[in-house]
């Protein structure tokens, strides 16, 4: 082999480890880029179910407060309502 074919050889073999390298290094870039992407969309993901889970606890919570302040005032209505029951056959009772 003579100097020229050697040097021509060595050169395109050059070439071509050159841009293998680059494009390993864009495919790097590439992919790093796109894993910076997942990352930020997963934590936007997770702060939102986050809040999401803390509004719906939230509205559970005032739920069984009204819930509670409701069969609060249903049963003193119930209550009312049977004093009331009470008083009326008494007075009939009475009047009999």
């Amino acid at each position: 082999m003579d100097l020229l074919s050697c040097r021509s050889f060595l050169l395109r073999r050059l070439s071509w480890c050159s841009s293998l390298c680059q494009q390993q290094h864009d495919n790097n870039m590439t992919t790093g880029r796109q894993t910076d992407r997942d990352r930020e969309a997963d934590r936007q993901t997770r702060s939102d179910l986050r809040r999401r889970n803390r509004r719906e606890r939230s509205r559970r919570k005032k739920r069984r407060k009204k819930g509670r302040s409701r069969r609060g005032e249903e049963e003193e209505e119930e209550e009312q309502e049977g004093e009331e029951e009470q008083e009326g056959e008494e007075e009939q009772t009475r009047k009999e």
